[in-house]
């Protein structure tokens, strides 16, 4: 038996000790005979045991063992040299598989649960709420159906109305069938301490072909209570912008009126001839108007004015001449012969 010193990922690094004893041949002391010697890299190019059967690899079912929860991968392989068949065994902790999900789940602004266990047996296998698998002796582990937590409780509530007068292992098998022959979870909404949760069963597969079944419960006021919060805050936006846009209409109009106002009452004096009250010597129109289109209109109608009153004064002066002309020839003494 080789022992290797592994990084996080699992995989060796360091050769920590080989232990070889004969044994006496029997399954009490089997012994080691040195037949997985160097071949710890599973076969590799050149190597004496073939792991390439895959239909020959997969898990035991779960376990305590020293207080703790595993999984043995289990493989069979083949020395041609020696033509031995060989069972190698690999046990997996999955203490952590709880404190996963409650990583994962930190990370969610909702409240949610969820659970991982076996799909063909409902053993547990993690938590999200960090409950433990292991039975109250820590000596094995429990099934979904043998825990008090609310939420598996809800949920074997749920498969037992749905997959009556069957077996636990028979409604999981029945489960995974529909998830594996639809491709798509099974989504269902539960009340929960008058709480409304949206939940997803799905299958997750691991590797080889052990696949653990999960169950989600999301907390559905919760989001709904977010999404109204959002809903309002945009409707306080959108009635902000809304009373702005009204109120710069409001004085847009405002101002516009008051320069047509201007103006109107400007071209109504100029009707009446009152001239010095709308013009000026120098510089055309009083209280011009800033509105450019405006301040077009009063230089036309200044322009037209100033036309109007130069050919008025003009007029006016050679009817002053005439008058005064007239005079003249009226006043002049006659001469008679």
């Amino acid at each position: 038996m080789y022992s290797y010193r592994c990084n996080s990922y699992g995989v060796n690094e360091t050769l920590l000790s080989i232990w070889y004893a004969p044994g006496n041949g029997t399954i009490y002391d089997a012994g080691n005979n040195g037949t997985l010697e160097f071949e710890y890299n599973f076969g590799a190019p050149g190597g004496r045991v073939n792991f390439s059967d895959l239909s020959t690899h997969f898990f035991l079912s779960i376990y305590a063992w020293q207080k703790s929860a595993y999984k043995t991968a289990v493989a069979l392989a083949y020395n041609h040299v020696t033509k031995e068949e060989i069972l190698v065994g690999n046990d997996w902790t999955v203490t952590q598989v709880g404190t996963m999900l409650q990583n994962i789940l930190s990370q969610i602004p909702y409240p949610m649960f969820v659970v991982a266990l076996e799909a063909q047996t409902g053993y547990l296998i993690g938590t999200s709420d960090g409950a433990s698998v292991l039975n109250a002796a820590q000596d094995g582990i429990i099934k979904v159906t043998e825990s008090n937590g609310v939420f598996l409780l809800d949920l074997c509530s749920y498969i037992n109305a749905t997959f009556p007068n069957l077996l636990l292992s028979d409604q999981l098998n029945q489960i995974s069938r529909i998830i594996n022959a639809t491709q798509l979870p099974i989504m269902f909404n539960r009340q929960i301490n008058g709480a409304q949760y949206a939940v997803r069963l799905d299958l997750a597969p691991i590797v080889w072909d052990e696949a653990w079944l999960t169950a989600q419960y999301l907390n559905m006021d919760s989001v709904k209570q977010n999404l109204n919060k959002s809903s309002k805050t945009t409707e306080i936006v959108i009635l902000s912008i809304i009373v702005v846009a009204i109120s710069v209409g409001s004085l847009f109009a405002y101002v516009i009126a008051r320069q047509l106002n201007l103006v109107s009452t400007q071209i109504n004096k100029l009707k009446h001839m009152r001239f010095l009250e709308v013009l000026e010597k120098e510089k055309g129109f009083q209280n011009a108007s800033f509105v450019r289109e405006l301040a077009h209109l009063q230089i036309s109608l200044h322009e037209m004015v100033s036309i109007f009153a130069t050919t008025l004064k003009t007029s006016n002066s050679l009817a002053q001449r005439s008058q005064t002309a007239s005079i003249q020839v009226k006043n002049k003494p006659s001469f008679h012969h």
